[in-house]
């Protein structure tokens, strides 16, 4: 590695090209540290892009584009540090007092503030969380990133304060996350909850490491701008490249259709799964189509058959009674399909219909009319 930084240090014009804005800033070698930082970062980002496109089909790479996204900031991040851009001098007030700025990277709390929220989004995305919890979840880790944001950049002892309510947020959040975090990862089985919680105590551990970081740089001003750069480096290593290599692998084992992450939109799928189902309707309707000329020669068969039988025609029948006893009747038969009877009844002024009565024959087809002659209905 000494002789790696050497060789690039003696090709590395970063830092006469920018020169430093503070007094205490880093070396060359530490300008050659973060290229290969950036290479290797670069190197990552590559194999998570080629990952993205072979292992997933559209629609079901949300994790993919995550993990590229987070090196694609820590990319940038290192090609504007190695190249000595990004800072912005600070007056510091620890173990210097012949100096008078020290140089602090605000690109780097940039990186942290996009990449640190879209690692926990990529991290509870894989449970059962609802979304005010994840929102929630991302909110925490902004603020501990602002905070030392802020606490890098003040002069005087204040600092301190925020350095405090960053710790403080980060031991809630990492609570959150054991807490509701695992709850929500066990319901959707026990290799969620695994994965959920080996990664939970993997950062837990390495983002401890941070504040010691900070308050030896930063906040403190013990170590130089770049044994800083060292320190953060490495952490950031285990912290993303590394971190996504072996979350990214444990996540592709686990079957995406469990984590319900559909838009509601129209998707691939969707359009696959809808051009089935109209080839399916279209060949039930060629079928039905085939099928329909012999249903209608079946039909045209037994109406035939029918006719043969015969039809009982129009029956009229009238009936007319009056009180003296006296009884005509006229019954009349056409042979139109109809069947209709009338009755009247007449006697002591009252007047009745009768209705006809029908009786169907199933075996012949036929139609028997029934009327009874001076029955009332009323």
């Amino acid at each position: 590695m000494a002789q790696l930084l050497k060789l690039l240090a003696k090709r590395n014009t970063a830092v006469a090209s920018n020169p430093p804005n503070a007094n205490i800033a880093i070396s060359e070698n530490g300008s050659s540290f973060l290229w290969a930082w950036f290479c290797i970062f670069m190197v990552f980002l590559l194999v998570f892009t080629v990952w993205s496109y072979t292992t997933r089909r559209a629609g079901r790479r949300v994790f993919h584009w995550l993990a590229v996204f987070i090196m694609m900031v820590s990319t940038l991040s290192y090609f504007l540090m190695a190249s000595d851009l990004g800072s912005t001098p600070i007056h510091v007030r620890f173990n210097d007092p012949t100096s008078f700025t020290r140089q602090v990277w605000y690109v780097r709390y940039v990186d942290w503030a996009l990449t640190v929220p879209a690692m926990m989004l990529l991290l509870t995305l894989a449970t059962a969380l609802p979304v005010s919890e994840i929102i929630w979840i991302m909110f925490l880790s902004l603020f501990m990133i602002i905070c030392w944001l802020v606490g890098a950049l003040i002069r005087s002892n204040y600092k301190w304060a925020l350095f405090i309510f960053a710790v403080i947020t980060y031991f809630w959040l990492f609570m959150h996350l054991w807490t509701v975090g695992v709850r929500g990862a066990r319901i959707l089985g026990r290799e969620t909850r695994s994965l959920f919680l080996g990664s939970t105590i993997y950062l837990f551990f390495f983002f401890f490491l941070y504040p010691i970081a900070w308050g030896l740089s930063e906040g403190g001003n013990r170590i130089t701008p770049t044994a800083e750069v060292v320190f953060y480096g490495i952490l950031d290593l285990f912290t993303k490249p590394i971190w996504l290599t072996f979350h990214m692998w444990r996540l592709n084992r686990i079957d995406y259709d469990i984590f319900h992450l559909a838009s509601g939109k129209t998707t691939f799928a969707g359009v696959e799964a809808q051009e089935a189902r109209a080839l399916e309707k279209q060949a039930e309707g060629t079928s039905a189509a085939a099928a329909a000329p012999a249903v209608s020669a079946a039909g045209t068969e037994d109406h035939h058959g029918h006719a043969a039988h015969g039809t009982l025609g129009q029956g009229h029948g009238h009936g007319h009674n009056q009180g003296h006893g006296h009884n005509q009747g006229h019954g009349h038969n056409q042979d139109h399909g109809h069947n209709q009877g009338h009755g009247q009844n007449l006697g002591q002024g009252h007047v009745g219909h009768s209705a006809p009565v029908y009786a169907h024959d199933s075996t012949s087809g036929q139609a028997t009319q029934h009327e009874e002659v001076g029955q009332v209905t009323a």
